[in-house]
């Protein structure tokens, strides 16, 4: 089990395209011209990325009602969402936060293809914020290729 890096700030918003706009003229110019949409449980959401080194910062709306970025909006209003890491051994990482308390929201991870924004598959998991301070953290482990790169 490693953390390799910080992937993703999440932020949540009602317009996602408005942020990007506002960013943008703050100097982080979104990585595309339209929303990517998940509109699938878990997720249920559409988001703008901005770039930040390797690591990117995300505005993301909800695509349903019932997604968790609509409840977190209800509650809380904008701001900082979710963080989520890369990791090798997503399985071996969620046993030891298991250890430490930590309750994920899934049994098991989520296996994901490749989409637009995400050009390799893998698998991903969520904490339940109420067990890392308030915050999501996803978890995210990549398909790499025999070679030990990703696909």
């Amino acid at each position: 089990m490693e953390i390799l890096k910080i992937g993703t700030i999440n932020v949540a918003v009602r317009d996602a395209m408005a942020a990007g706009r506002l960013f943008g003229a703050l100097g982080l110019p979104t990585r595309q011209a339209e929303l990517v949409r998940l509109p699938d449980p878990p997720a249920r959401i559409s988001y703008l990325q901005s770039p930040v080194g390797e690591s990117s910062l995300s505005f993301v709306e909800p695509a349903d009602p019932e997604s968790p970025v609509a409840r977190f909006l209800e509650r809380r209003g904008e701001g900082l969402f979710s963080l989520s890491i890369e990791v090798r051994g997503l399985g071996a990482l969620m046993a030891a936060w298991r250890a430490h308390g930590v309750e994920w929201v899934l049994d098991a991870p989520l296996r994901f293809a490749p989409a637009p924004g995400r050009p390799e598959g893998g698998a991903a998991n969520w904490t339940r914020p109420r067990t890392t301070l308030g915050m999501i953290i996803e978890a995210i482990e990549r398909d790499t290729t025999d070679d030990g790169g990703t696909n």
